[in-house]
């Protein structure tokens, strides 16, 4: 539900985006819309609320001073102070409120007006209700200055008795020649030489009153009499109207001269002067009459605050929703000021993208325009030829925005360009689940993205923010944790890993505790030590039903056997991702006709990566299924001991050659070097790559730039034959022509073209090798994930509990344990769930954006940015699900 200027509600609903739509970006037009210029702002509010145009700026070079609706964005922008003035009148109210201990003035966050109202009509009320506010705040101020001046006259009357009887019974202490001593008693009726005695009172910070009495001090030269005491209670500044600690002073004195001195440096601190009449008579009188005005002041005061907080609970109200109309209307005329003005037509034009599925909707969303306007011409919609490349635009949900997300933050896909965020929604995850492979911290991962889901609503309904800021991140990418939470749980599954602890779903083998020399069940092996040896079950004639044996784990051999598994798979993912890659890139020549691309740079490019990183897989899987230990079984029967298999048939696992090493041999001048090869006629297949290979690569860097050197070549001859008699058509023809076969109106350069088409070569070849290895990182991270994870379990829980179980206290080994999994669950949330989750993620994107992406995404282009209302709707927690 969006609210409208006029109280009225529009509905509108998304539709939802299917895999096709993100295959390829969405067919764009580039349309032009003529409008009449009292259906304009309708026109323009209707298009926002669709949010399918994105219109194209056509006063490039005009001023943004000097446009046509630059007074009604000025309005606009006024309308806005004026909105954010009631914003701090609010939020200083409530925190007033909130240091009373006294109720604060909700907000209303409803975006809809209560009543229709007109723009106008609201930017007089926002004027009316400012000059209120600003008359009611100036009046309470002033009546607030009156208050806290009677507060300090107050307590220099109430402490004005304390300090004259002060300065009588210091009289007799002072020296004879003293002039204070003197003029005290005259004040007190005694006649003398005192009747020029004077006395200044007032109110000063206590921070400032140290220095102040020994300025004093020195300024009069020790020629006063001076009483201070302290205000217990915090006293409210009359002129900063903050609650501050003030000291009570009063300064007796002699003649005019030191009085104008002593007030200045009244002044200079801030200090405020009070009078103190010297009789009691007078002095309590002056007390009753500001005890009088006090209470009148109170009365007033709390008069005033409930007149402004009932003005401010008005503006509480509508508050959002006036906000939320204004940004707008203001929106609304930062577009039309991109339109041109037709003096002659006395219409609008307005030039944008919009997708052609959306068209229709666009017809019917202008017919509404005029209907609500009331205009008699209605507005023309054409599609008109665009000379430059569309926007791209993928219509997404909550559940694709993420992934799409990713690959744009590479770079956003050239129009009609494959999108690899299809791609990327099953292997990015999978790739994270390779390396954070493990049953049990996929399930904890799992859960923290289900309570992100299950909290989805309830914390962005009606406008809600994140509880923290660090949960912007996962809370985008709620639906991608999911994924990379559940392809955890199954390559963990594989791995046969629980927590780095194997899970046993009926091996056939089982581990036997042997004492030192007796190995009864394990053939041919001694037994030096008390050990665990392996035992088969022979009633058990089956493989593990999935992943890995769990015997395994805790083998002598463990870490090769891991060493070995996961390499060759990470080697075999990566080099199908790449191929992946390319066949991408086929399938965008295709598309873009481009001939060229596909049978001088797809098809050799193809043919060196499947000739010597495709023929290492061959050669892995080829190795996988050949049973060595079988043929060491046959050898050790049919042959004496000491034999040496000089064939490949009679190769066992002491013979087994090393696949780097048979890659090697291939780019050997003499293959035939390698004794004992993989499979019988390697060193032919050798010899076929390296021709094959090595014709590849002439083939991608020369063929392109010399067929399109070629291709410009006739075009120029072909264009400068009909006209001959005319130099100037002929020139600018050919200008025109030559351009089209590389780049845009830029002449063909062919040592150019060569250049770069040498610089991808070089970048290919080379590249190719480098990402091959760097899909290791594949291998290299699960394992280090599941060794840190072993090391976690092993030293903080195992060790600790068999340590612990040797005391044979009960209590102490529960509390043991308890500190024990304490710290061991401390250390696998915060090592492996946050910093291990945290690097398998980042190197997961370095494997999409640079070894797959690069293989065929240009990420050249530029999104789709249609005027809509849905940021200002997101700002406002309007169609938060969206």
């Amino acid at each position: 539900r969006r609210g409208r200027v006029d109280g009225s509600v529009h509905c509108s609903q998304a539709t939802p985006s299917t895999m096709g739509e993100l295959w390829r970006s969405e067919e764009m037009q580039l349309v032009q819309l003529y409008v009449q210029i009292e259906a304009a702002h309708d026109t323009v509010d209707e298009l926002g609320e669709l949010g399918l145009i994105q219109f194209r700026d056509l006063n490039p070079h005009v001023n943004a001073f000097q446009r046509n609706f630059v007074n009604e964005v000025k309005r606009a922008d006024e309308m806005e102070r004026k909105l954010r003035f009631f914003e701090a009148q609010l939020l200083s109210a409530n925190k007033e409120a909130k240091e009373d201990n006294q109720p604060e003035i909700p907000v209303e966050d409803v975006t809809t007006l209560s009543k229709p109202i007109t723009m106008d009509d609201l930017e007089d009320k926002f004027d009316e209700l400012e000059k209120k506010l600003i008359e009611m705040n100036s009046h309470q101020d002033a009546l607030y200055r009156n208050y806290n001046q009677l507060i300090e006259l107050k307590y220099v009357l109430e402490k004005g008795e304390t300090f004259f009887n002060q300065a009588k019974g210091n009289v007799g202490v002072l020296d004879d020649q003293d002039d204070s001593t003197a003029l005290l008693d005259a004040e007190e009726g005694k006649g003398g030489a005192g009747s020029n005695l004077r006395s200044l009172s007032g109110v000063i910070d206590r921070e400032s009153f140290l220095i102040f009495e020994r300025i004093l001090f020195r300024a009069t030269r020790g020629n006063l009499f001076m009483r201070y005491a302290e205000i217990d209670d915090l006293v409210k500044d009359p002129h900063t109207g903050k609650q501050v600690k003030k000291n009570v002073f009063i300064i007796f004195f002699q003649g005019a001269r030191f009085q104008a001195k002593i007030k200045k440096i009244c002044e200079s601190f801030t200090a405020n002067i009070y009078p103190c009449p010297d009789t009691n008579a007078e002095r309590q009188g002056l007390l009753d009459q500001a005890m009088t005005r006090l209470d009148d002041l109170k009365l007033l005061l709390d008069r005033g605050a409930q007149q402004r907080s009932g003005v401010l609970t008005a503006i509480a109200e509508e508050l959002v929703a006036w906000q939320y109309q204004v940004a707008r209307e203001k929106a609304i005329y930062h577009t039309m000021n991109k339109f041109n003005y037709d003096l002659g037509r006395k219409c609008l034009i307005a030039e944008g993208w919009c997708p052609t599925s959306g068209m229709e909707n666009v017809q019917l969303a202008l017919r509404s325009a005029r209907e609500k306007s009331g205009a008699l011409v209605p507005s023309i919609l054409n599609v008109i030829p665009a000379r430059e490349e569309p926007p791209t635009y993928f219509n997404t949900n909550k559940f694709t925005s993420s992934f799409q997300a990713i690959v744009n933050s590479y770079g956003v896909a050239r129009y009609r360009e494959i999108n690899p965020a299809v791609i990327t929604m099953v292997t990015f995850p999978f790739q994270f689940g390779i390396m954070f492979g493990d049953v049990g911290h996929g399930t904890l991962l799992l859960m923290f993205a289900l309570v992100l889901l299950y909290m989805e609503r309830h914390w962005k309904e009606g406008g809600r923010k994140l509880p923290s800021d660090m949960l912007d991140i996962p809370y985008a990418g709620r639906y991608v944790m999911v994924l990379m939470s559940l392809f955890a749980i199954y390559c963990g599954a594989l791995y046969n890993e629980c927590f780095a602890i194997p899970m046993n779903f009926g091996s056939a083998w089982t581990l036997q505790y042997e004492e030192a020399g007796n190995c009864p069940h394990a053939v041919d092996v001694a037994c030096p030590n008390n050990t665990f040896v392996t035992e088969w079950d022979p009633s058990k004639r089956w493989n593990y039903a999935f992943g890995v044996d769990p015997v395994w784990k805790g083998a002598s051999n463990e870490l090769l056997y891991y060493n070995s598994l996961k390499m060759k798979t990470s080697i075999l993912l990566g080099v199908t991702q790449m191929v992946l890659g390319l066949f991408m890139k086929l399938l965008n020549g295709i598309h873009f006709r481009q001939e060229l691309d596909i049978f001088f740079e797809f098809l050799p490019q193809l043919v060196f990566l499947v000739s010597i990183f495709g023929y290492l897989c061959f050669m892995v899987v080829w190795k996988w299924n050949v049973d060595y230990m079988w043929q060491d079984q046959l050898n050790h029967i049919n042959e004496p001991v000491g034999f040496t298999p000089n064939t490949t048939a009679q190769m066992g696992t002491g013979q087994v050659p090393m696949l780097l090493n048979q890659l090697i041999f291939v780019f050997m001048p003499n293959p035939q070097k390698n004794s004992v090869p993989l499979y019988p006629g390697q060193e032919t297949v050798a010899t076929l790559i390296k021709i094959v290979a090595g014709i590849s690569v002439p083939t991608m860097m020369f063929v392109k730039p010399i067929v399109l050197w070629y291709r410009n070549k006739n075009k120029k001859a072909y264009t400068l034959l009909p006209n001959v008699n005319n130099s100037d058509s002929s020139q600018e023809d050919e200008i025109q022509v030559s351009g089209g076969g590389h780049g845009h109106g830029e002449e063909f350069s062919f040592g150019e073209a060569m250049i770069h088409q040498a610089l991808e070569t070089v970048e290919f070849v080379l590249g190719s090798i480098s990402h091959t290895a760097s899909y290791l990182r594949l291998w290299a991270l699960s394992l280090a994930h599941s060794e840190l994870a072993s090391v976690f379990y092993d030293k903080m829980m195992g060790e600790t509990m068999v340590t612990l179980s040797g005391t044979g206290i009960a209590p102490v080994v529960a509390i043991g344990g308890v500190v024990a999994f304490s710290g061991w669950f401390a250390a696998t949330l915060i090592v492996l769930l946050f910093m291990e989750a945290l690097g398998a993620g980042l190197h997961s994107l370095r494997l999409h954006w640079v070894e797959f992406q690069s293989k065929f995404y240009a990420g050249d282009g530029y999104l789709f940015e249609p005027f809509t209302y849905s940021e200002i709707e997101v700002g406002y927690g309007v169609n938060e699900d969206d």
